[in-house]
């Protein structure tokens, strides 16, 4: 049988001594735990290296809404903006580009909830005339131009702009608030083909699925202790986690460190202070 759910699921049940099952399906309490835990436990395994097969890359950007007028709001005299199903809410913060009639608006702004389909800018001031020509996107709460959602299949970044030195972002609330419109994203992803994994990790997550059901199907705290240490080491073993890391961090090159002034100031003999 080739990797799949069902069979690290099965293989999970040998090594705590419990029941196999034949299908996910099945109405036994085996089927019905394994069927409930054995994604979660993948995608936890997941996290927690950086895969070499799991590893993905994207170019991510905002998404940019065209907004179809700008106006006076009136006694406030901010500028009123007008974009259907905005899905906005008071204090949040847009970044608006690329508007050349009214170009005062051009930039990032806590927004005032009209109706669903206005808002304010607070503390703008209404200025300019004629056809508008811009577009808005979400800005992080604070500090950053744009919140980008990060891929539907991400699990753990691992880089951004890894070639852009001091390219600077936060992960929150599952956007990535940045000042840059275009990243080029490194993360594990979740993966859901098991033939792709490669045989390490795999046996890696039917020791992990085995310590996470064993209580509910043995109630053995012997069997429990023997799955984690097998997988993590302890009792003077090392865990096979240890050794699949090994195994796939070796598969990438060595990292070339390139010279630095700091590399050279700690390799250099220091210099004599001159004479007084």
């Amino acid at each position: 049988m080739a990797q799949s759910q069902l069979e690290v699921s099965q293989a999970a049940l040998y090594k705590i001594g419990s029941t196999s099952i034949t299908a996910l399906s099945d109405t036994t309490k085996e089927a019905v735990i394994c069927n409930a835990r054995v994604d979660i436990c993948k995608r936890a395994m997941l996290e927690m290296h950086p895969w070499n097969f799991a590893v993905k890359r994207k170019i991510v950007r905002p998404t940019w809404t065209d907004y179809t007028a700008l106006a006076d709001a009136g006694s406030s005299d901010y500028f009123r903006v007008t974009s259907a199903s905005h899905g906005l809410a008071t204090g949040d913060r847009v970044t608006i580009k690329d508007e050349t009639a009214y170009p005062t608006v051009n930039g990032t702004w806590e927004i005032v909830y009209v109706d669903a389909n206005n808002f304010d800018l607070y503390e703008s001031v209404f200025a300019g005339s004629g056809t508008v020509t811009g577009s808005w996107t979400k800005a992080a709460a604070t500090n950053y131009s744009f919140s980008i959602v990060k891929p539907t299949d991400c699990l753990r970044i691992l880089r951004l702009n890894e070639r852009i030195y001091g390219a600077e972002w936060r992960l929150e609330s599952g956007r990535i608030s940045t000042d840059i419109d275009e990243l080029e994203i490194k993360y594990i992803y979740d993966v859901t083909d098991y033939t792709t994994m490669s045989v390490m990790f795999y046996e890696c997550l039917a020791l992990y699925l085995a310590w996470d059901i064993c209580d509910a199907l043995t109630a053995s705290d012997s069997k429990k202790r023997q799955a984690w240490t097998d997988l993590f080491g302890g009792d003077g073993k090392i865990g096979l986690i240890q050794r699949a890391r090994f195994i796939d961090a070796t598969e990438d090159s060595s990292p070339v460190i390139e010279s630095n002034d700091w590399l050279l100031s700690r390799n250099s003999t220091a210099l004599a202070m001159p004479n007084q």
